[in-house]
């Protein structure tokens, strides 16, 4: 039997912490001869912040799949991952969309940061750690994972936007 788990909503409350309670009933059911993991849209970096003293005893899923890692070997398993040639002009027309965006770009040891958004916005808070960085600089270089952090009204027509691009641009993409 294996047991995955997700983090926010499911693993940690809203300070990001792992209940005392849950980490018990994590260890007494890995001492029963059961496997326990994470599977998470989150970076491994990014979980790792969070949850890096929370034991499993099976690979884990990071980055919404592109990632399975052994977190007891500490080494990737297998990665999957796109090119970021090309994908400025995205950048720019998700930016022209919504000028308060936040995009993350995973990597599977970073997470870049590429936003105006101050440390504070609650959208950045929780993605720690991370490098503030220029897309200019990542530009044909490989990804896990872009996400772009919208407010809830702007989400639907920003999957919308970056989804007619991906389609037109770059078919073997989804957004």
């Amino acid at each position: 039997v294996v047991l995955f788990s997700d983090i926010d909503g499911t693993l940690v409350d809203k300070s990001m912490q792992v209940s005392a309670g849950d980490r018990r009933a994590i260890a007494d059911f890995m001492a029963r001869g059961f496997y326990f993991s994470l599977a998470t849209g989150r970076g491994r970096t990014n979980a790792e912040f969070h949850v890096h003293d929370l034991a499993s005893n099976f690979p884990a899923i990071f980055a919404n799949g592109a990632t399975l890692y052994d977190r007891v070997a500490d080494r990737s398993i297998l990665e999957y991952d796109l090119p970021t040639a090309g994908l400025s002009r995205l950048f720019d027309l998700m930016k022209a969309f919504y000028p308060e965006i936040m995009i993350q770009v995973y990597q599977p040891d970073a997470i870049y940061l590429v936003s105006d958004s101050p440390d504070s916005d609650p959208r950045v808070a929780e993605h720690h750690p991370f490098v503030r960085a220029d897309f200019a600089g990542m530009e044909g270089g490989r990804a896990t994972k872009v996400l772009f952090g919208m407010t809830d009204e702007n989400c639907d027509e920003g999957q919308l936007i970056a989804n007619a691009f991906v389609e037109a641009n770059f078919p073997e993409l989804r957004v």
